[in-house]
């Protein structure tokens, strides 16, 4: 129920709109069964407020000095930036060219900002590890050229963003093709392993000529995902992780897996399809 989150009056309170959860539930708006909700209304009236709280320097929901000094701080809005530009694409596509307008500024407007702070604070934590979301929004951004004047001309700047988010990222490439399990390292929480599957497609349209330990993009992805069917693979297609990936390696389904991890390996797989072209990325 989007309503029962909003804050009530004219001029609400920022804070009162969560940094993560706020973001979470834009991106995932679900109507609630035998209720009769209009969701577009609902996400609407979200939106316009994040919208109408923009920060003069384009940073969008929560800001301060502790958080603006945090490595951190550039996860929590990227589920805002998904949000809007999905929103920015059905307002164009239902003919409302100004609102679409609106959302895509407001995006490049926040990607400019995070792009000056990423230089002298870099990717930490959640941020570091799901650097490819943010990436993929630069990328989204730039499709919108040259339609978009203002994406046009901050081009070499939203270039230059994306390879700031690749270097102070975590290698997704080098986790995939360790030689010892996965679920071994330190860095397998099945949500950030979810998210990381989509780093060949991301890094694919940034270089098409990437390669990594001599393998294409379509190689690692096609790679890494029979690599967690055979060490952790379940027989839906996902894969163990009711936290972690399991150390020691196991594909009984007693363990199971999180949620979250379902929900972002599914658009992994439609980003590595859409980059990619492989059907095998679109049957998963």
């Amino acid at each position: 129920h989007f309503d029962q989150k909003l804050p009530a009056g004219d001029q609400p309170p920022l804070p009162k709109i969560p940094a993560v959860g706020g973001g979470c539930r834009c991106v995932g708006k679900v109507p609630v069964p035998f209720e009769p909700v209009d969701v577009m209304a609902q996400a609407t009236q979200y939106i316009n407020f994040i919208l109408g709280h923009q920060a003069p320097s384009g940073w969008l929901g929560p800001d301060d000095p502790t958080s603006r000094a945090d490595g951190t701080q550039y996860w929590p809005p990227s589920n805002v930036l998904l949000a809007l530009a999905s929103f920015a694409e059905g307002s164009a596509e239902a003919g409302d060219l100004k609102q679409a307008e609106q959302a895509t500024s407001a995006i490049l407007s926040h990607v400019l900002e995070m792009r000056s702070r990423l230089g002298s604070v870099p990717l930490s934590s959640w941020a570091q590890q799901r650097w490819m979301d943010l990436a993929w929004v630069v990328e989204w951004l730039l499709d919108r050229s040259p339609a978009h004047p203002a994406v046009t001309k901050n081009t070499s700047e939203l270039l230059h963003t994306l390879a700031l988010l690749h270097a102070q990222g975590y290698d997704r490439e080098a986790y995939f093709e360790q030689p010892g399990p996965l679920g071994a390292s330190g860095n397998s929480h099945n949500v950030n392993v979810a998210q990381g599957l989509k780093s060949t497609a991301v890094l694919f349209r940034f270089n098409a000529s990437y390669t990594f330990d001599g393998r294409t993009p379509r190689e690692l992805a096609l790679r890494r995902m029979a690599r967690l069917d055979r060490e952790v693979g379940l027989p839906s297609g996902m894969y163990n992780g009711d936290e972690f990936l399991p150390s020691p390696p196991t594909r009984s389904p007693s363990r199971g897996i999180e949620l979250c991890g379902v929900a972002e390996a599914i658009w992994s797989y439609a980003c590595l399809f859409a980059a990619h072209g492989d059907a095998s990325f679109a049957e998963r």
